[in-house]
C-alpha cells in the first residue's frame, strides 16, 4: 500500500499543477472544525473502491478560479462543487491508470456534499494524505479493494 500512497502523492502533485495551476507547498494537517466540501468518486471493475477530495470553501474557490481562469469573485455560483468533482474525477482515473494500465474500470459520476458524512467517508478510506497548497488544504483519500463493490 505504501507504493500506491506514493503514488498517490505524485499524481495529485502532477494534476494540481497542470489543470489547477496550484503548487503542492507538502504535507499538511487537516483543519479541524472547519466546514469541508467534499467530492467523493466511486469505481469497480478490475478492482474497486473510492476516492475523495475535501477542502474548504476558500479552497475550493481558489481552485475553481484557477480551473476556470478567473478572478476569487468570479466564480459562477455552483462552480466549487463541480471543479472539486472534476478534481475527484481526474484524481481517480489518472490513480487507476497508474495502477493497472490494462484494467477496465467504470468511474461513477462524483457525489459532492459538505456533510460530515461525508468528510467521515473520507476519513476512513486506506490512504489519506493532507496537502498544503498555495489555495489552502487539501485532504484526499483512497479506497482500493482487490476484488468486488465498495461495501
Amino acid at each position: 500500500m505504501l507504493e500506491t500512497a506514493t503514488v498517490l502523492d505524485s499524481i495529485a502533485e502532477q494534476v494540481l499543477e497542470t489543470m489547477f495551476f496550484s503548487v503542492v507547498l507538502g504535507p499538511a494537517e487537516e483543519p479541524v472544525d472547519v466546514p469541508r466540501l467534499t467530492a467523493l468518486v466511486s469505481f469497480s471493475g478490475s478492482h474497486a473502491g473510492l476516492l475523495g477530495v475535501s477542502g474548504d470553501a476558500a479552497t475550493a474557490n481558489a481552485l475553481a478560479a484557477n480551473f476556470l481562469g478567473v478572478a476569487g469573485d468570479e466564480v459562477p455560483p455552483g462552480q466549487e462543487p463541480a471543479v472539486l468533482g472534476e478534481l475527484a474525477n481526474v484524481l481517480c482515473g489518472a490513480v487507476l491508470g497508474h495502477a493497472e494500465p490494462e484494467g477496465r474500470f467504470t468511474i461513477y459520476p462524483p457525489q459532492i456534499s459538505d456533510t460530515e458524512e461525508c468528510v467521515a467517508i473520507l476519513h476512513k478510506t486506506q490512504i489519506q494524505r493532507n496537502f498544503e497548497t498555495t489555495e489552502g488544504c487539501l485532504t484526499i483519500g483512497l479506497t482500493i479493494l482487490e476484488d468486488g463493490p465498495l461495501a
